[in-house]
């Protein structure tokens, strides 16, 4: 039969961030100090990158610009360097952005890495006005 899981008070929860931020101890350590798994605490900076870089994601693929995993860890990367600079947090500095991460990121946002194909992407609006334009004086002639 499994543990009834334990509810902490927030006496409990402060003394858990202390330990976790002055410390420096592990999750694993301060659920078996307070008797908790780790899985109950939340590790909020790895949540900050990931929304960062799927919010990059959706803008790069919004202008059709073809994006690989190699290009989504080489941002992420970036992100957890400015949100260091910013932060000082130090799991920030310990985050590496790597084949396992990429996996689960693709996973929890159902990425597919397609070859966008086709013309239509390939040619800025710009460029259509101009030969619309040249086409309209050339049929009129």
């Amino acid at each position: 039969m499994s543990q009834k899981s334990k509810r902490l008070s927030l006496v409990d929860k402060v003394a858990i961030i202390q330990e976790l931020q002055i410390v420096n101890m592990s999750y694993r350590e301060a659920g078996e100090k307070f008797g908790v798994a780790k899985k109950k605490f939340k590790k909020t900076g790895g949540v900050t990158i990931d929304s960062l870089t799927y919010e990059w994601f959706c803008r790069a693929r919004a202008h059709n610009i073809p994006v690989s995993g190699v290009l989504i860890q080489e941002k992420a990367r970036e992100i957890a360097a400015e949100l260091l600079k910013e932060t000082q947090h130090d799991r920030l500095a310990d985050f590496k952005a790597s084949y396992g991460w990429l996996t689960k990121f693709s996973i929890r946002h159902k990425i597919a890495y397609k070859i966008i194909s086709g013309e239509a992407a390939s040619v800025d609006q710009g460029t259509i006005d101009q030969w619309k334009v040249i086409l309209k004086d050339f049929s009129s002639t």
